[in-house]
């Protein structure tokens, strides 16, 4: 008989293989990229300062004009102190947004919002770009709904470093620092708590469930579960295949980003697996061109490129390479405290529905507090209005007093 990881890896190949058949048109991120950047006085990019202990903020402002969410209330960006990949000192900056009515006794529930993919580059920080327009709906449903937003960019993100994409500690960490930075601060806020994420933004909000109560412990929050929609997850299982004699996989070009982003990722956190030596010269200038274009930009200049002219030899072959992946980007699936939705599109073809199907049976075999909901008509795009009365009927029960 097949291990469970045996299996969820054919599965797995098997769906990605079938996406060589064809590039469906609206498999692209949730978030569109363009224009400058509005850094609301703040430069984070640039930020050489001292940096204290975690959850901190260093710097506050106004957001600007041009990133603005229309009729909501208050809206800051801050810049607090965290972590990096390594266990280092970092800085991160938020946008924190507060509803356009009066704090309820006690203050506004607040929500984490984990931001799905951008890309890696410093002028890909959703908290700097205008013009994000399904991000800005996205982040409006939830102020309307009583909820004051904190929306970390993460670490490395328009922040010095580098934003190690799909890392699941660092981004845990990112996140849980913004909330504790945001509720240590003078802003209305309750104790109470949940992250809601999707796409990038569902294996972070997955990761910052896991250890949220571990992370916040002794800051007076009270973490009720967690919103994650459309996760990439188990993509460490598929990854370690990829070489010059991999399967021609034709991914769309918001996927095929993927790789690109999660190798920069690694590099930066773990330089001593030499990922360069298995790259051939144009792999190692799309490595450099994925550290700058945001992820539309980068999608489209990658077009329908085949990956395998990207390597020498399988990533496989890099010594230590797959048991450092695993522990880089694995989506947990056990030691959840608090109950969490995930929801998934089934003609989704971004993050095919296999990469939460599996991660469902994960965890519903070691017994965690998770409900599983497919929406046969949905795809990467559409999840949001699909789900959303089932989320928002889930976030009033656990955030009930």
């Amino acid at each position: 008989m097949k291990s469970a990881r045996a299996l969820v890896v054919a599965a797995l190949t098997v769906v990605f293989a079938a996406q060589s058949v064809s590039v469906t048109a609206n498999a692209r991120p949730l978030t569109a990229l363009t224009g400058p950047v509005f850094d609301s006085g703040i430069d984070a990019a640039h930020y050489n300062g001292p940096i204290p202990a975690r959850g901190q903020i260093i710097a506050r402002a106004d957001l600007d004009p041009h990133v603005r969410i229309p009729n909501a209330g208050k809206q800051f960006r801050v810049l607090y102190s965290t972590v990096d990949g390594n266990g280092r000192p970092a800085v991160s900056s938020a946008a924190i947004y507060l509803p356009d009515a009066p704090p309820p006794p006690g203050g506004y529930p607040l929500l984490a919002y984990a931001h799905g993919t951008t890309g890696i580059g410093d002028g890909c920080a959703p908290s700097t770009v205008e013009d994000l327009d399904q991000l800005i709906q996205d982040r409006s449903k939830w102020l309307r709904q009583g909820y004051a937003l904190v929306a970390s960019d993460y670490a490395g993100l328009g922040t010095p470093g580098v934003h190690d994409f799909l890392g699941t500690q660092v981004a845990a960490t990112s996140v849980t620092d913004a909330v504790i930075a945001a509720k240590r601060a003078d802003f209305p806020l309750t104790g109470k708590w949940a992250v809601y994420g999707h796409s990038q933004g569902g294996q972070v909000s997955l990761a910052t469930a896991r250890y949220a109560t571990e992370l916040t412990r002794g800051t007076g929050l009270d973490f009720r579960g967690a919103v994650a929609t459309a996760p990439p997850a188990n993509l460490e299982t598929v990854l370690p295949a990829l070489g010059p004699d991999s399967p021609p996989f034709a991914l769309p070009s918001g996927l095929a980003t993927f790789p690109l982003y999660v190798l920069n990722g690694l590099a930066h956190e773990h330089p001593e697996l030499g990922i360069d030596n298995v790259l051939t010269p144009l792999g190692q200038e799309w490595m450099a061109k994925a550290r700058d274009l945001c992820v539309d930009n980068l999608g489209t200049a990658l077009g329908n490129v085949d990956l395998r002219q990207f390597f020498s030899a399988p990533l496989s072959s890099v010594p230590n390479f797959e048991t450092v992946l695993r522990e880089y980007m694995q989506v947990p699936f056990s030691g959840y405290d608090r109950p969490i939705f995930l929801g998934h599109g089934a003609v989704d073809t971004l993050a095919p529905i296999v990469t939460s199907l599996s991660l469902a049976a994960q965890m519903t075999t070691a017994g965690q507090p998770v409900e599983y909901h497919v929406y046969p008509t949905a795809d990467h795009n559409t999840l949001g209005d699909q789900d959303f009365a089932d989320v928002t009927a889930f976030l009033h029960r656990i955030m009930a007093d």
